[in-house]
């Protein structure tokens, strides 16, 4: 990859988590529209691996022996070493546990168990009455 690319794709990845509007020190009218088309694209679907084909034009405007490769390379760079430790980061707090998330919906259940259980005259058959035999205590610390 160019230099030009490599600087502003490096500028891109420290400015990005400030939620700022990105200042580039590159000039060069085909990087800029890399990145004016990625940014109407939306740059959370750059970190998650979608860039536009732009990048292409811009990667064979300065010079790179093999643009198709080059980003191949690119792509390979953002999926492998941007977007999968994001992933695997964003899915090990969720699904952790006693994760917030498990919290959140353990906390759901136990209120869906709690109705289920003061209503279940209304909403069970007399047959089905001895499942729903657990008291709301019970229930709250399952």
């Amino acid at each position: 990859l160019s230099r030009q690319v490599i600087t502003t794709l490096c500028e891109l990845v420290q400015q990005y988590p400030d939620g700022n509007k990105f200042q580039f020190t590159t000039k060069h009218p085909k990087i800029l529209a890399a990145i004016n088309a990625q940014s109407n694209l939306g740059w959370e679907y750059f970190f998650r691996g979608y860039l536009v084909k732009d990048w292409i034009r811009a990667l064979d405007a300065t010079k790179n022996t093999d643009p198709h490769q080059q980003f191949s390379t690119l792509l390979q760079f953002v999926w492998f070493d941007i977007a999968q430790p994001q992933w695997q980061e964003r899915n090990q707090v969720a699904h952790e546990p006693n994760s917030y998330l498990d919290r959140i919906e353990s906390e759901r259940l136990k209120h869906q168990l709690i109705w289920y259980n003061q209503h279940r005259h209304e909403i069970l058959p007399i047959y089905q009455q001895p499942l729903a035999e657990h008291s709301v205590y019970e229930i709250s610390h399952m």
